[in-house]
């Protein structure tokens, strides 16, 4: 058969290089390079109509008669034939290159390459062709055509003699059995079978069977002997286990399924133990199963937290499912794939972590159509992270779908593929039924309860829920004889927005609000929406010694954090709440007390400006006759001269000397002593008394400013306007006339507005600002960034410089968000033709910072505190007789 299949093999070699002829007849020379083709045939030629036509190279021509039968065979395949010669054997094989033409290719096969085939040692092989043939033996051919054809020329029918016993011929006096193989060539190549005649010297062949008889005898008696004694020892042998097994039967009956039948044998009653242990271990498992399908039934079915199911399902599932790690994915939105993984973080104490992650579509896709096991040998998918971190190596996800809704994942991971078999299908189908109803009515009844305690609009809690907390908080506070802060805050000229952009733009602010007091609180604290755009906060669980100071630290924080502007459909805003705070036990010991204190504090806030925090305080006499003398006081503080001015030097970066100062008051009371700014400030614009006051300041400021000119210091001097001051009608009148008085020039005094001047009644503003330009007075927006910040409005007003706020400065050396806001704020100033102070730098890496980014002007501590005017000119000549400035 061997040698029938590589004659097969060497016909296909053949056809395969006679199609390659054919298709390179056009390039004679290209053919004449592959020598294979010399070695594989003797001549290569076309016939035409059973003639020679063409040869391609080779004299040796044969004449090919085909019969209609092989022209339809060539239609399809190639053919087979012998050449007509009465020399010898030739095959041919032809190839049609047109049939419709009868146009034909044919290849006169090498016999030196044909029959080269390999045999082992003294074994002989023989063709026959047309079963009457015999056209090639590899050794002794003479010998075997005498033995293999009859007195009438026939072949001797070796097929059916081998059928009955090994034919025997004698080659070279040594006696050969054979045996025949039929190649069958008619389906390929159209020609009757070849057959394969194959001798083994009969020696050879026998070898073995000789050796078996002569030693067979011996072997069974040997082997009746040991069966004999094996058979003694293992009647022996077979009671104790047969004892074991018993006993195991018994063990079951008793509902001990623990107990193992130990039998070391290696033989089958080990093997009959070992599936007598598994049989009582697969009873065991069963029973356990029932057991904690009936624990997880108890504990979930009727639960409504789904951490609380997930913590069930994660306890009790590796008692039913193999696996080493094993978590719950629960889908939180569909909308943007965002899911929360379970996990125990430590498997042995039992303490359930949880992770958000997002999938990817196609992952969540994957999820939501798949209704079995997915299985992965490395860990390709977002939410087997945990199992990778674990060390596996498998992962396996079952997903768990209600009415085809998705609602969560079993995640199994696997530390080993060889050590865990495949998962029961039936097994997590029946925990992820059980899983899907749990968890199912869980989301109900989180969904009932988010629409009866939550706002719809920011996904906070309402005032319903807000009231539970608050009482629940209380009454902690109670037993733990701790402090309960309630925080009312209401957003400052939030109806505009409503009024002006629309309540869809509002709602979208209400959001952004709600998303920034998140970010303020504690994690334990609670925000809710109370209503339109009021909101409310507990603050619960404050040691009695801290109320004060962490109360301050949030309303500081909530009043910094939304200082920051917030973009909605690229428009910005500037949202500033008033914040009132009520303490528990301090001002009410109930809710409503608690918020009708904190909402009276809140308009307190709301009266003394916009953007501040207030305490409650009970109103009382003391407190309005403080209020009432201060005012008296103030008033007297005018007539007095109670109040100084003092001087805060500007440095100019690019010059590197002093060329301007702010002018700053301070009130000297004759029995409280030094009165800051920030506590009679307010009083006095409260009450009225800020324009007289501002007038006060500005007049002194001119009278030194025309001082030191006369003393050819010319210092540009920046003096602060109230917003009460600028709105006054006869502001303009009243400047001209301060002017007038101490004889100054407006060129050098620099006018400090607030940006909130800039935005209330904006044309008026503008002419009023362009009608002190024309006198000549400088124009500077004070505190920049943190109000209502707007370049467009800058565009259109009339000022000269921006002084950014000292908040801004202090974060350049560790934050570098705010570092970025000053370059920009810079940059942009610079390109609309804008000069820039920064104040408040007190340390040399803000300088350092301010001067590489090209700041205009710096002031602050670093420079020089606030000095009286008698001081100023001396500190101001020091230090501009340096040569080059350095700030130490």
């Amino acid at each position: 058969r061997a040698v029938g299949l590589t004659l097969f093999d060497r016909l296909l070699n053949i056809e395969s290089n006679l199609f390659f002829t054919i298709n390179h007849m056009a390039d004679r020379k290209e053919l004449e390079k592959y020598r294979w083709l010399n070695k594989m045939f003797d001549s290569i030629y076309v016939i035409e109509n059973g003639k020679p036509t063409d040869i391609i190279f080779g004299t040796d021509v044969i004449d090919v008669e085909l019969n209609q039968k092989q022209k339809n065979h060539l239609k399809t395949k190639g053919l087979l034939t012998i050449g007509d010669k009465d020399e010898g054997f030739y095959p041919l094989v032809v190839l049609a290159i047109d049939a419709e033409s009868d146009k034909y290719m044919v290849g006169n096969v090498n016999l030196s390459y044909f029959w080269s085939i390999y045999v082992n040692g003294n074994d002989v092989f023989c063709v026959v062709v047309d079963k009457t043939k015999l056209v090639f033996c590899s050794d002794g051919n003479e010998e075997i055509k005498k033995q293999a054809f009859d007195d009438s020329g026939s072949i001797i029918d070796f097929k059916t003699m081998a059928e009955k016993e090994p034919y025997s011929v004698s080659i070279k006096q040594h006696e050969y059995v054979g045996n025949v193989w039929d190649v069958f060539l008619e389906p390929q190549y159209g020609v009757d079978s070849f057959l394969i005649l194959y001798f083994v010297r009969k020696k050879e062949a026998f070898y073995s069977y000789e050796l078996y008889k002569s030693v067979f005898p011996k072997a069974l008696f040997i082997t009746l002997l040991i069966v004999y004694l094996l058979s003694s020892v293992q009647m022996r042998r077979s009671l104790d286990p047969l004892q074991k097994l018993t006993q195991g039967v018994k063990n079951i009956i008793a509902g001990n399924y623990s107990e193992r039948v130990n039998i070391q044998s290696n033989n089958e009653f080990e093997s009959l133990a070992t599936s007598f242990n598994n049989m009582s271990s697969q009873i065991e498992s069963q029973f356990v199963k029932i057991n904690t399908l009936s624990k997880i039934d108890r504990l979930i079915l009727s639960a409504s937290d789904i951490e609380y199911i997930a913590e069930v399902l994660l306890e009790y599932m590796p008692n039913i499912l193999p696996g080493d790690h094993f978590s719950l994915m629960v889908i939180s939105d569909e909308a943007s794939r965002l899911a929360l993984v379970y996990y125990f973080d430590d498997e042995e104490s039992k303490v359930i972590k949880k992770t958000n992650i997002v999938l990817a579509e196609n992952e969540f896709i994957e999820l939501q159509e798949s209704t079995g096991i997915i299985k992965m040998d490395k860990e390709d998918r977002s939410y087997f992270s945990i199992e990778k971190i674990r060390g596996c190596d498998l992962f396996l996800a079952y997903p768990i779908h209600d009415n085809e809704k998705l609602l969560a994942t079993i995640l199994i991971g696997l530390e080993s593929n060889v050590k865990h078999g495949e998962h029961s299908y039936d097994d997590i189908k029946e925990i992820s039924d059980r899983a899907a109803v749990a968890i199912s009515n869980a989301q109900w009844e989180k969904k009932l309860f988010q629409q009866a305690h939550f706002d719809a609009l920011t996904n906070l809690p309402n005032r319903y829920l807000f009231k539970d907390r608050l009482e629940q908080a209380i009454e902690r506070a109670k037993r733990n004889n701790l402090n309960v802060a309630v925080f009312f805050l209401d957003l400052d000229r939030f109806k505009s927005v409503n009024d002006s952009l629309g309540h869809a733009v509002g709602d979208k602010l209400l959001v952004e609000v709600s998303e920034v007091l998140l970010k303020c609180v504690r994690t334990y604290d609670s925000v809710s929406r109370f209503g339109g755009d009021e909101y409310t906060i507990v603050m619960s669980d404050i040691p009695v010694d801290q109320v004060e100071e962490k109360t301050e630290q949030l309303a500081n924080r909530i009043l910094t954090m939304m200082s920051d502007p917030i973009t909605i459909d690229q428009r910005e805003f500037f949202v500033s709440p008033s914040i009132g705070i009520s303490i528990f036990p301090k001002d009410a010991n109930n809710f409503d007390e608690l918020l009708k204190n904190a909402d009276a504090a809140m308009y307190k806030a709301k009266k003394l400006s916009s953007g501040n925090f207030q305490y409650y305080q009970p109103i009382q006499n003391s407190e309005v006759l403080e209020k009432m003398q201060m005012e008296v006081d103030l008033r007297h503080a005018v007539k007095d001269e109670e109040f100084e001015l003092v001087f805060q030097p500007k440095l100019n970066l690019r010059t590197g000397k002093i060329n301007g100062v702010e002018a700053l008051i301070r009130w000297h009371h004759p029995e409280k002593g030094l009165i800051p700014p920030n506590i009679f400030i307010p009083v006095a614009e409260e009450t009225g008394l800020i324009k007289t006051i501002g007038y006060w300041v500005m007049k002194e400021a001119c009278a030194y400013n025309k001082k030191w000119q006369d003393q050819d210091m010319y210092l540009s001097t920046a003096i602060n306007v109230s917003t009460e001051q600028f709105r006054h009608p006869g502001f303009f009148q009243k400047i001209n006339e301060i002017l007038d008085e101490t004889n100054t020039t407006a060129t050098n005094i620099e006018l400090e507005i607030t940006e909130s001047i800039t935005i209330d009644d904006f044309v008026k503003t503008s002419e009023l600002l362009e009608k002190l330009r024309e006198l000549g007075f400088k124009v500077c927006i004070d505190d920049f960034g943190t109000g209502y910040s707007s370049m467009t409005y800058l565009q259109q007003i009339p000022v000269n410089k921006l002084k950014i706020d000292k908040y801004f400065v202090d974060g350049i050396a560790k934050d570098s968000d705010a570092a970025s806001i000053v370059s920009a704020i810079i940059a942009l100033a610079h390109n609309m033709n804008l000069k820039v102070v920064a104040e408040g730098v007190e340390k040399l890496e803000q300088f350092q910072y301010l001067n590489d980014i090209n700041c205009d002007e710096v002031q602050g501590y670093l420079l020089s505190k606030p000095l009286p005017a008698d001081d100023i000119i001396e500190f101001v000549e020091s230090y501009n007789k340096q040569s080059e400035y350095k700030v130490e």
